[in-house]
């Protein structure tokens, strides 16, 4: 390092600029250097005090200052780490500001960054981003009677399509071509089964405990044939409402089940609870009715979430008195039943009805059902009065309103529905070409919205594809206009920078 030469007699001119330090801050503001002044340095981050060299240089008395010794060294990262299937391909040093070149083995496409510099992070230094990774594809599977485009290759990696023929007499059933994917970012995988040479691929016929097929049965199923369920009253479904035969005579969705629970309270809305399966209730008559000999007031919860039959186990309290007689130019017209009426009307879990506490309910009376914000009506909107002295059926229900079909851009919603039931999941995935942004799942949720929000597709560029750089008025491009995308999945550097107009 050369000395400073003096800007006037009798001292010197500011202390020596070193990359590797800088002036502690009591002499920052310093003006006045004469002969003999010692001025004292400090490490800059990313360097470390060297041992046994003093950090400092003093002002000599012909004006300059003598030598500045290299008292800080350049902090040493860790070895950075190779991807499997990849290597290094440039490290010149582990110490602060170099930096590493990573590339993959052939036959695999690289995710990440290509490169990592040695930077500091926090007090230390370290490696920027993390270490990328290599994906290739397993080969793809042979099928009977069948060949792919594939069998010459020793590799396969990331977009690699292959193509299935089938040989004569075999008919191919399926998609003819798939090709090399990534799921999670980490592991190459085919983007779909291979198909099939010869007839169609079967599927067991799906079994649903407490529920049933809603489509035509059949007792032969097929590739691509669908199904679909529902569970019986008081069961909820857990899984998929249709699903698909696939080439591999599996059903995807997976068959969903069944699932019971509790009863709901048979009591109004002001004292509803939950009752547990297996829980006894013991009915009391009203006044006007008496007993039924011989017939249990008692109903218990089901396993199915719902109460056993109710037997009619009162009847109209009779009068004990003799025919009444005619009046005057009149007769006496004898009313049976027809005094007979109904309780008040069953509550409906997050719905209610037009019926009033103070109201009587006689034969032909209709109350109407009406649904919270967010429920909709299954079954009846309205329940009548009948000459028994019950309420018709079906009772109405309140279901919470679902979720439609969500769409993506460039991708798709695997499954079949085309409205998705609370709390049901949706996955996503993309087109060929396409990388998901966003979560791959979202939930069903209250009032027909999807959490987390649903993804997008967004474009992925392909190795040899360019683009082109323009700034916006009032702004200069300096350097190169254009970015190539490269084998390694990055683009090429140095990219270009808007700077102002002078």
């Amino acid at each position: 390092m050369l000395p400073i030469r003096p800007e006037r007699s009798g001292g010197c001119g500011a202390p020596t600029r070193l990359p590797f330090a800088e002036l502690k801050e009591e002499h920052r503001n310093e003006i006045d250097f004469s002969v003999g002044k010692t001025v004292k340095y400090t490490c800059r981050p990313g360097f470390a005090k060297h041992p046994g060299l003093s950090p400092t240089i003093t002002c000599l008395e012909s004006g300059v200052w003598s030598e500045a010794l290299e008292f800080c060294k350049r902090k040493q990262c860790n070895h950075p780490g190779e991807p499997e299937n990849g290597r290094i391909t440039f490290l010149a040093d582990l110490f602060f500001g170099s930096t590493v070149v990573y590339s993959c083995e052939e036959g695999h496409r690289l995710i990440g960054q290509s490169s990592r510099r040695c930077e500091i992070s926090g007090g230390r230094v370290a490696w920027s981003g993390e270490v990328p990774t290599c994906i290739p594809c397993a080969p793809p599977p042979s099928i009977p009677h069948g060949k792919h485009t594939g069998r010459l290759l020793d590799d396969f990696h990331y977009g690699t399509s292959v193509t299935y023929s089938c040989e004569p007499g075999y008919p191919l059933q399926g998609e003819a071509s798939i090709f090399c994917t990534t799921r999670d970012g980490m592991n190459g995988e085919w983007s779909g089964p291979p198909p099939l040479c010869g007839g169609k691929g079967g599927c067991p016929v799906p079994q649903i405990r407490n529920g049933r097929v809603v489509s035509a049965p059949s007792v032969t199923y097929t590739y691509k044939d669908t199904v679909t369920f529902e569970c019986e009253p008081g069961y909820t479904m857990r899984g998929h409402s249709v699903v698909q035969c696939q080439l591999n005579s599996t059903w995807e969705p997976p068959v969903p089940a069944c699932e019971w629970g509790k009863c709901p309270g048979m009591l109004p809305p002001a004292w509803r609870f939950i009752f547990p399966v297996g829980r006894a209730v013991e009915y009391v008559c009203r006044p006007g009715y008496g007993a039924h000999p011989g017939m249990s007031a008692t109903v218990v919860c089901l396993e199915n979430q719902t109460w056993s039959a109710v037997l009619e186990f009162c009847k109209s309290a009779s009068c004990s008195c003799e025919n009444p007689e005619d009046p005057e130019n009149g007769r006496a017209v004898v009313l049976t039943d027809l005094l007979l009426g109904c309780p008040f009307p069953p509550s409906i879990a997050n719905g209610q009805h037009s019926g009033q506490p103070s109201d009587t309910f006689s034969v032909g009376s209709v109350v109407q059902y009406s649904c919270k914000d967010g429920y909709s009506l299954v079954e009846n909107a309205s329940l009548s009065c009948t000459a028994e002295g019950t309420w018709s059926r079906p009772r109405p229900r309140c279901e919470a309103i679902g979720c439609k079909r969500p769409e993506i851009e460039h991708g798709r919603t695997t499954g079949l529905e085309a409205v998705y039931k609370l709390e049901a999941i949706a996955v996503f995935e993309c087109d060929f070409g396409y990388a998901l942004k966003g979560s791959q799942e979202s939930r069903c949720q209250f009032g027909g919205r999807w959490h987390p929000p649903v993804p997008t597709c967004e474009k992925m560029f392909i190795p040899g594809t360019s683009v082109k750089y323009e700034c916006d008025p009032g702004y200069v491009l300096t350097g190169k206009t254009t970015v190539s995308c490269l084998p390694s999945g990055t683009w090429s550097i140095p990219y270009p920078r808007c700077e102002g107009e002078l």
